[in-house]
């Protein structure tokens, strides 16, 4: 939905509720698979659509950034935002300012991109360089033993 601000330049008012994956209901959803119609994490995307070769022809795309439920058409990069065509129509067809907007259509992908390889493509990062320091031999201490450890290093 579209608003207008003093300046008559309408703003995006987004929906700030995030979408759980429908496949793992863990992670936050940022792919939209539309022969599921499924919001997906990047990482079960990649699960499911590379489960066999009619899964990985699906059309998928983000998700919109202002209704956070529909397919992207458009990447507002003066805004740097992607959006829906209702939500695109919504900001950008009712103003001349918004009008001249960078806009960039954006089109789905199908296939089996890894989840690093789709988040480089869009800009995101994934926070691995961290786990990769990590050494994979280390466990992970549990809540209980990391108090024990602050309480020591406090002392």
């Amino acid at each position: 939905m579209a608003t207008s601000n003093n300046n008559n330049n309408p703003t995006i008012q987004q929906d700030t509720t995030t979408p759980p994956c429908d496949y793992c209901n863990h992670h936050i959803a940022v792919i939209f698979c539309r022969a599921d119609s499924a919001k997906l994490c990047l990482f079960c995307d990649h699960i499911v659509h590379s489960a066999n070769t009619l899964s990985s022809k699906h059309l998928r795309s983000q998700i919109c950034d202002g209704c956070r439920s529909a397919p992207v058409s458009v990447r507002c990069s003066t805004d740097n935002l992607v959006l829906c065509r209702d939500y695109d129509l919504d900001a950008h067809g009712s103003c001349a300012v918004s009008a001249a907007h960078d806009r960039t259509p954006i089109e789905g992908f199908t296939g089996t991109p890894s989840p690093v390889d789709l988040a480089a493509n869009w800009g995101l990062e994934l926070g691995l360089d961290q786990k990769k320091k990590r050494n994979p031999n280390d466990t992970v201490p549990d809540s209980g033993q990391r108090a024990e450890r602050e309480r020591e290093n406090e002392s």
